[in-house]
């Protein structure tokens, strides 16, 4: 999860906080499984007069079962929380999102990923953003992520000016 401030005056973004989403371990008759915090999660997404921008749940060729059984329920979980706080809310599919982010394919880097381009914009865009974890790698979910919440800050600054919010 990623928050990004817009200065009305400068016209200047920055990336206020990113976090993973919390989750806490319920013990199973066989094994523990993780789950979201619900109590957190609702007391982050209080109702408020910010955007929440939320990638679409869209499961891949190659992705198990689990994965995407896991992909789904995380996503219903959120769109439910969202929903019942009455939280404004804009749901987008990710190629949405990234085509309004990276490059033209012709002007991308040879053989670059998705993950190294929202690597790439948010270093460029948002140098503070804290987007590498204790060892110095770089998290792919919390790069997204800002990528994701600058794409929504970009659509609702739009639809303001078109005089829709």
């Amino acid at each position: 999860m990623a928050v990004i401030e817009y200065d009305t005056e400068t016209k200047q973004r920055r990336v206020v906080s990113t976090r993973k989403l919390p989750v806490i371990t319920l013990e199973g008759k066989s094994r523990n499984v993780r789950d979201y915090d619900l109590a957190e999660l609702m007391a982050m997404f209080l109702p408020s007069r910010s955007l929440y921008c939320i990638e679409e749940n869209v499961p891949m060729q190659s992705d198990g079962l689990w994965s995407v059984a896991s992909t789904a329920k995380g996503f219903g979980t959120m769109r439910g929380i969202l929903y019942a706080l009455r939280c404004n809310t804009l749901y987008v599919h990710p190629r949405t999102w990234q085509a309004k982010i990276f490059p033209r394919p012709s002007d991308r880097a040879v053989n670059k990923t998705t993950k190294d381009l929202a690597k790439d914009y948010v270093v460029k865009n948002y140098p503070t953003a804290q987007i590498t974890g204790p060892r110095g790698g770089f998290l792919d979910g919390i790069t997204d992520a800002v990528c994701i919440a600058d794409y929504g800050l970009t659509q609702l600054l739009h639809a303001r000016k078109q005089g829709k919010q």
